[in-house]
């Protein structure tokens, strides 16, 4: 199922919620803005280290994050075309994101759940590991489910 599908599905199972997870985790890893702002909701609220210990909320602080990749990646694309074909700089850009250890709490009768799990993202030759929680409610106005929270910490 696609994150659209498992976003409007109301009863989801703990198989469901885990890939809801991790295809909003690749929605970050390609830079997907608009698949990130439809999975989460206006007041999101957060804390992860690049808000320095405050705690976020709203979609403006993320966005700053997804334009910047975006710039970055088209500036490596411009440098690399120069003297490396666009395969190679391609995989230079490749990001790998692994949910491990997962655990899910069901609250109100399911219709909201925490994740909880720890974060391998594989850059190049490069692993960074991350504990993570995500609060996800489903919305009855809006017939979807939405990320309301997050929290983020290196690993």
């Amino acid at each position: 199922m696609s994150l659209v599908d498992l976003l409007k599905k109301q009863a989801l199972q703990d198989d469901e919620m885990l890939s809801l997870n991790a295809l909003l985790m690749q929605a970050v890893g390609e830079g997907n803005y608009g698949l990130y702002e439809l999975a989460c909701d206006k007041k999101l609220s957060c804390f992860e280290p690049e808000a320095k210990g405050h705690l976020v909320t709203g979609l403006n602080f993320h966005k700053y994050y997804f334009d910047l990749k975006e710039q970055m990646t088209k500036g490596k694309k411009r440098k690399a075309s120069d003297s490396v074909d666009e395969e190679e700089t391609a995989s230079k850009l490749t990001t790998q994101s692994t949910m491990s250890s997962p655990n899910i709490t069901w609250l109100c009768q399911r219709q909201a759940a925490i994740v909880c799990f720890k974060r391998l993202v594989q850059s190049g030759t490069n692993t960074v590991a991350t504990e993570e929680t995500r609060v996800w409610e489903f919305s009855s106005d809006l017939k979807q489910w939405k990320m309301m929270h997050f929290h983020r910490s290196s690993g």
